[in-house]
């Protein structure tokens, strides 16, 4: 039978992503929505807790990071082009400039595995 051996840091890290889990999810920014499967954030970090997952930690993407997010999509559709892409292109674009944005937020919660 070997010797114990210490904990190395690679066994460490190990246990630590298992026992952490990180969510990137969607949420509405105004309560008592829920469309396309999105709720608000309070209600978000609800499901998340009950899935077993104490909330540790938080970063919500600001209406800048989305306009950036989107842009780089817009400049992709127009550098591919083609009249299918470019149809879908403004119609996503379109729906995300009046029904979206600033009504749709993004976030990475971070937790512990209970």
């Amino acid at each position: 039978m070997l010797p114990p051996r210490s904990p190395r840091p690679s066994d460490m890290a190990v246990r630590l992503a298992a026992a952490n889990r990180f969510g990137n999810v969607p949420f509405w920014q105004r309560p008592g929505r829920d469309e396309r499967g999105f709720v608000d954030l309070p209600t978000t970090v609800t499901r998340f807790e009950s899935a077993g997952i104490d909330l540790t930690g938080i970063i919500a993407a600001s209406e800048d990071d989305w306009d950036r997010y989107k842009s780089l999509q817009w400049q992709a559709a127009a550098e591919t082009g083609g009249d299918e892409v470019m149809k879908t292109h403004f119609k996503r674009r379109d729906d995300h400039l009046n029904a979206r944005r600033g009504q749709l937020g993004w976030a990475i919660l971070a937790g512990l595995v209970r």
